[in-house]
């Protein structure tokens, strides 16, 4: 099937690259975990959490609704400028009310919302960064919209990170800031440096220019508005865990969580890789009616993504101390946390593109209704288990609201399209997990040896064993065959 070479070629190579940016990522919170310690990176990563739930309010959904706008060929050139000049206008405007409010309820806001005046800093230098990601995120759209994916992965996956970890190093060990500065600095340096790329970029494309009074700015607003409480519900299922750690722990539980939670997500990458490639090949297959190719490449897919989410569970399963221990000794705390969130992971992986079946059919409102359920789960949760359980509760309540909301999705997609990506090589690979896990714990027992060293060796031994007995016992010949072919690929290409 020239689909699934075609799926497997672009995963690979969009995989390299998500691997590559993962590892920029790790190195960043090494770093920052151990020149600044769990309190001064929780500080950040709290009031940061916070105002994550502010920039709702002046997007109104726009950077949804841009995507479709100017992706359109039936728009011409000038009204897509006058619709762009109309959306940075209109969020600009509507980020500084936001701005100004909130500045002149200040202390309400310390004292009730955030449990703490003495975060009153840090939250004033933070503020302005509303304008900043609101306007970001406007032009981000604009260039997926006109296909420029590569500009956005530069910047946020390439110059982010590296700017991010030279300035840390800088301001923390030549200048001897000991604070959240070394977060603060590049989190500007960075917005500013994104926008003007990025104005850049659109200014070349003629995309950049004056609103025009000739044309209906406003269906902008009128087509994104329902497409705001989606944005909602995501912002708030991937914030509120961090939100409430802070408020009702501290911020120090907040920074240990928030490393367990950058660890324990590195497998997501596999997940992200296929949706990139396989969402459009979804809506082709499904339009043409070839049913069964599309059950053949769900089936596929599924189960590569979820080999790779269990293999890595392995991995901390048995060494999840010694992972946290990477950023410091006090992140150890962390190291259950860390299981419980790559376990949600492994619930997100089991079920594969399930949420891009339900969208690319023709189905979006059944994600929703899913990812609704999974907030209030989420929420729920949280409000009941941070209390006893601290940083762990949270992790338990992000794993099962994943859980649920990926549960209730694959219940709907089942229901439309009758197929499922299951067989009995399921089996199989849960064995190849048990017995590799099992070996890798029975070598480490035995070597008394500095901890760093014993990471390095029982991960390419897991890795090498595991991989091997998912070829020999998981695989079909034709998957591994396809498998070798788009390597090889991968690799020339490099």
């Amino acid at each position: 099937m020239s689909e699934i070479r075609e799926l497997g070629s672009k995963s690979a190579i969009v995989f390299t690259g998500r691997i590559f940016g993962q590892f920029i990522g790790f190195i960043s919170v090494i770093i920052i975990g151990r020149l600044l310690g769990a309190e001064i990176y929780g500080q950040f990563v709290y009031i940061t959490s916070f105002l994550s739930f502010f920039i709702i309010i002046p997007k109104l959904g726009m950077e949804n609704g841009i995507v479709s706008f100017l992706s359109r060929n039936t728009i011409s050139k000038e009204e897509k400028r006058s619709i762009l000049s109309f959306s940075l206008r209109l969020t600009g405007t509507l980020s500084l009310i936001v701005i100004v409010v909130s500045y002149l309820n200040a202390e309400f806001i310390l004292k009730t919302l955030l449990n703490d005046v003495a975060y009153g800093e840090l939250f004033l230098l933070l503020l302005p960064t509303i304008i900043l990601d609101s306007v970001k995120a406007m032009l981000q759209s604009s260039l997926r919209a006109v296909r420029k994916i590569k500009e956005i992965t530069f910047m946020e996956n390439l110059f982010a990170p590296i700017s991010k970890i030279l300035f840390v190093i800088l301001l923390v060990i030549i200048f001897n800031i000991q604070n959240y500065l070394p977060l603060v600095i590049p989190l500007y340096v960075n917005s500013f440096a994104s926008i003007v790329y990025y104005i850049y970029k659109l200014n070349k494309l003629g995309l950049i220019g004056k609103v025009s009074k000739q044309f209906e700015n406003m269906q902008l607003v009128r087509f994104s508005l329902p497409l705001l409480f989606t944005g909602v519900v995501s912002i708030i299922t991937h914030n509120v865990d961090q939100y409430m750690i802070g408020y009702m722990r501290g911020a120090t539980d907040v920074g240990i969580y928030r490393i367990a939670l950058q660890f324990g997500t590195f497998s997501s990458m596999a997940l992200g890789a296929v949706n990139t490639v396989f969402a459009p090949l979804i809506s082709n297959l499904y339009h043409d009616n070839r049913i069964r190719d599309l059950s053949n490449m769900y089936k596929l897919t599924t189960k590569w993504i979820t080999a790779i989410n269990l293999m890595i569970f392995g991995m901390i399963l048995v060494f999840s101390e010694d992972i946290m221990h990477l950023a410091g000794e006090e992140f150890m705390a962390g190291s259950v946390a860390l299981i419980l969130v790559c376990l949600g992971q492994i619930i997100n992986s089991i079920v594969g593109s399930v949420g891009y079946l339900n969208t690319m059919t023709g189905h979006p409102q059944l994600n929703l209704i899913g990812s609704v359920i999974a907030m209030a789960v989420n929420v729920v949760l949280n409000l009941l288990l941070i209390g006893p359980l601290g940083i762990n509760g949270a992790a338990i309540a992000t794993a099962a609201s994943l859980g649920v909301g990926n549960i209730i999705a694959f219940i709907f997609m089942y229901k439309s399209l009758k197929i499922h990506p299951y067989d009995k090589s399921y089996i199989s690979l849960f064995g190849v997990l048990a017995l590799s896990t099992v070996i890798i714990y029975i070598l480490s027992s035995f070597m008394d040896i500095n901890y760093l060293l014993r990471l390095i060796i029982c991960g390419v031994v897991y890795s090498a064993l595991f991989v091997f007995l998912v070829f020999k016992f998981v695989m079909s010949e034709y998957e591994v065959n396809t498998l070798k072919k788009e390597i090889k690929k991968v690799f020339k290409k490099a």
